[in-house]
């Protein structure tokens, strides 16, 4: 059977073999081919990222989680160990959305701070943290030359 064609509607599709994942249940697409939550109708939410085995994310993720420090803002996480087609998961809390309206100067001062002193965190840890933008695809000049 050939491979369905890519459209808009499949690529914010729930891929097959995270729909079979038992006690996950996943209803939206947050980062196409990476990223899923459960519903927001249902407290609480949780965000599901699927691992690249051929990197180090879940190991980083197990020592970061393991490091009791006030300047480590990791986001709790639980590592789901591959199934038999070597694909690993993290599930992890849905964080409210960074656009949701009504933030105080307070609030997104102290987010900033947070986003600011864990980033300095792992650097000091020499964890670089390579999506940490709007656009994780976003390249710089040199980057892209």
């Amino acid at each position: 059977m050939a491979d369905e064609p890519i459209t808009a509607d499949t690529l914010l599709q729930v891929p097959r073999w995270l729909q079979t994942h038992p006690g996950i249940v996943l209803m939206d697409c947050v980062k196409p081919s990476y990223v899923y939550s459960t519903t927001w109708m249902e407290q609480p939410s949780y965000a599901v990222k699927t691992l690249d085995s051929d990197n180090e994310e879940a190991a980083i993720c197990e020592r970061l989680n393991r490091e009791p420090d006030p300047r480590n803002h990791t986001v709790p996480c639980e590592i789901i160990r591959p199934d038999a087609e070597g694909r690993s998961v993290l599930l992890m809390p849905c964080l409210s959305p960074v656009y949701n309206v009504g933030w105080s100067t307070f609030k997104l001062l102290s987010m900033l701070l947070q986003i600011l002193e864990g980033v300095e965190y792992m650097h000091n840890r020499n964890i670089a943290h390579l999506n940490l933008s709007i656009d994780p695809g976003h390249r710089t000049r040199s980057e892209s030359a």
